[in-house]
């Protein structure tokens, strides 16, 4: 049976739930957003950083690498190509971009870390393009710029406040807002080992976020 891009997948999360023991999610398939263009990144790993892995297995080809690691180093602080190593010898990638290689040993998959990843610094405005709605508010109200039931969270004005936040917070927040968006789900997979349809109750999620009062920014 062929290492396709699926199967890794799943391997890819325990090993990084192995690797990683800090508080964390790992979720697959998050949409990431640059200017209205959205790539799917295969893994996301949220700890103190935003991690994103993009994988290429037996059954996949390099057409569309270029395109969707050009999005994911403006949305994600580091990137990896996560490849199959005896189907890709030489993968070019940015400088910025990591490479992790894929094997089979003894019948078992293996990881391993060719190149290391270097830190992409997100733009505010990039975070706001991959936030919802709520969860721009949760923000804005964190940083005492808005309050709750305040009636200026029309989207046009929700991008003019969020240009006047500073980037350390705002980058902090982000990465809560996704640890608590993904925790159930990410729990689910390591409870089971089974990558299941992402079941999400969206009221309880943003009524979490409205009890928050102080998140603990430092």
């Amino acid at each position: 049976m062929k290492w396709t891009g699926e199967r890794i997948k799943k391997e890819l999360i325990f090993w990084l739930n192995d690797k990683y023991l800090e508080k964390k999610v790992i979720v697959p398939e998050i949409s990431q957003n640059y200017n209205n263009i959205n790539r799917i990144v295969d893994v996301l790993l949220v700890n103190g950083h935003t991690i994103g892995f993009e994988i290429k297995g037996e059954t996949d080809n390099l057409s569309r690498l270029e395109s969707q690691l050009e999005i994911y180093t403006k949305t994600l602080e580091y990137v990896y190509v996560v490849y199959w190593r005896d189907k890709y010898k030489n993968i070019e990638v940015p400088e910025n971009v990591g490479l992790i290689e894929v094997y089979e040993e003894n019948g078992k998959i293996k990881f391993k870390k060719i190149k290391k990843a270097y830190y992409n610094k997100i733009d505010t405005f990039i975070i706001f393009q991959n936030l919802w709605n709520e969860e721009i508010r949760f923000i804005l109200h964190q940083l005492g710029i808005l309050e709750w039931n305040s009636k200026n969270y029309a989207y046009s004005d929700m991008k003019k406040y969020f240009k006047l936040t500073k980037a350390t917070k705002v980058r902090k927040l982000y990465r809560f807002i996704l640890k608590k968006r993904f925790e159930t789900f990410y729990k689910n997979i390591i409870k089971t080992r089974k990558i299941r349809k992402r079941g999400f109750d969206y009221s309880l999620y943003i009524k979490e976020l409205k009890a928050i009062k102080n998140y603990q920014l430092w």
